[in-house]
């Protein structure tokens, strides 16, 4: 029984000799994994709650080969209502609002009545009110678009404008449709609207300033770009050669007055 008692004795001594000790390769890894959970990563940052209404307002880009004003008009907690302009086609938009950790996901339905209609997919960021996006055509034969879009910003409201005509150089972004906003050709009038939608009302006109024919109207969009030029996208029409243009607006030095011409249409604000 002495023996036997001794015999376990060493066998316990023994497992309790291995437990103590250990590896010193495992020891070290285990000292590394302990080291890698304690370094600190960097975090997104997660901004606080944001009122939607700040996201009222314009946002224009490229859309494919042409571009795109997209109009949001009111927002809450859960919805989402505005309009787009594109090609001179105003569609109205509707749909929900979910506000995430660091941007708004808007997801937006064009009526559905006209072929080219479709759902707007966006992601506004809290950061900049930068948004990134694609839109889906309810036709599966037009497929999809991705693009970005910048807020533009407003400008200020003025008591009147101006009646002294500027030098083309005075011309900025913020103010161009307020000098442009009506002009004025032989073969007739032009309508740049703030919120980017462009009116042609094709009025030929004789030499006693008579009209010769009935008014034909072509509508489109228009965008300030850089170097005091406008880019412009028509809808197809009879009276314009193209559909896009990019026109410079320019200053007459002798009558004292900027202009910009679209093909054969040489327009001046009215003073």
């Amino acid at each position: 029984m002495k023996n036997h008692h001794r015999f376990i004795y060493s066998i316990v001594v023994l497992q309790l000799f291995f437990s103590c000790s250990s590896d010193p390769k495992t020891s070290e890894k285990a000292d590394e994994n302990s080291n890698t959970t304690m370094v600190s990563t960097d975090v997104a940052p997660v901004f606080e709650h944001v009122d939607p209404d700040t996201l009222v307002g314009m946002y224009s880009g490229n859309f494919g080969k042409s571009f795109i004003h997209l109009h949001l008009t009111y927002l809450n907690d859960h919805k989402a209502v505005g309009y787009d302009i594109h090609k001179g086609l105003q569609r109205n938009l509707t749909g929900n609002i979910t506000e995430r950790e660091n941007d708004w996901l808007l997801v937006l339905e064009e009526p559905g009545d006209n072929p080219y209609d479709g759902v707007f997919t966006l992601e506004i960021s809290k950061n900049d009110q930068s948004v990134k996006g694609s839109w889906k055509a309810s036709d599966p034969k037009i497929g999809t678009k991705s693009f970005t879009l910048e807020k533009v910003n407003g400008k200020g409201k003025e008591e009147e404008k101006s009646k002294q005509a500027p030098t083309s150089d005075e011309i900025t972004p913020e103010n161009f449709s307020e000098y442009f906003d009506y002009v004025t050709s032989e073969k007739g009038d032009c309508e740049f609207r703030e919120n980017g939608l462009i009116v042609l009302h094709n009025m030929p006109r004789d030499e006693n300033g008579n009209h010769r024919e009935q008014e034909v109207v072509v509508k489109g969009a228009w965008r300030f770009i850089k170097n005091n030029k406008i880019e412009l996208d028509w809808q197809p029409n009879s009276i314009l050669k193209k559909t896009h243009h990019i026109v410079s607006v320019s200053y007459d030095p002798e009558y004292h007055f900027p202009s910009l011409v679209i093909e054969d249409f040489s327009f001046t604000p009215i003073y």
